[in-house]
This record gives structure tokens, sequence and C-alpha cells, in this order.
């Protein structure tokens, strides 16, 4: 147990630090789940780690965060499981900030 808290805690402090190393990059993920590889290809499946930046920004699309840590070890799917839910919260934070912009009025 003990094991499994601290590699949790070493865990969180590098992905917040892969996060803050990305924070300025977008993610290349597109809506479907496929993963821009550059130069107007595509591929079906982006790297670990460039889920876990785009997570940490709250950029993940859902389907993508779903499949998250799923076929692999035990401490892939906490990873995973923390993925998840931080990219959620990320994006609810993004959505409550958001101002509704409304037009102007015609000036007389």
């Amino acid at each position: 147990m003990n094991k499994l808290i601290i590699g949790a805690i070493g865990l969180t402090a590098l992905t917040l630090t892969t996060a803050a190393a990305t924070a300025d990059k977008g993610c290349d993920y597109n809506p479907d789940g496929t993963f821009n590889i550059g130069k107007g290809q595509v591929a079906l499946y982006g790297s670990w780690k460039e889920a876990r930046a785009c997570a940490m920004q709250g950029l993940l699309p859902d389907i993508v965060a779903e499949r998250l840590g799923r076929y692999g070890d035990e401490q892939k799917q906490i990873e995973g499981a923390y993925l998840r839910v931080h990219n959620a919260k990320v994006k609810t934070q993004k959505k409550e900030r958001e101002v509704e912009v409304q037009p102007l009025p015609p000036i007389k």
C-alpha cells in the first residue's frame, strides 16, 4: 500500500512537470480520437506521452480519455484513471470560465 501511495505521489509530480513543459502546446488529437502526426498525416492512436500532456491541459477528447490505461499494468491503469478525472475537471473549469459574448446593439 505504501509503495502505491509513494508511486502515485511520484507519478503526480512527473505528470505536473510534463504538463508545465507542454503547457504552451496544443493537443494533436482530433475530436474523433485520431492523432495528427504532421504533414497532413493522421494515425489511429497517439502516444501515452501525448495523451498525458493533452489530459493535463483538459484538451483530450473523451473517446481517447476512455481508453487511457485500460490495457496497461496496474500503475498505468491508476495513472489512466487519474488522467481521465483530471482531464474532465480541467474541461469543466475551462467551460465555467467561458463568458458568453453578446453582440452589441446597433448604434442609432
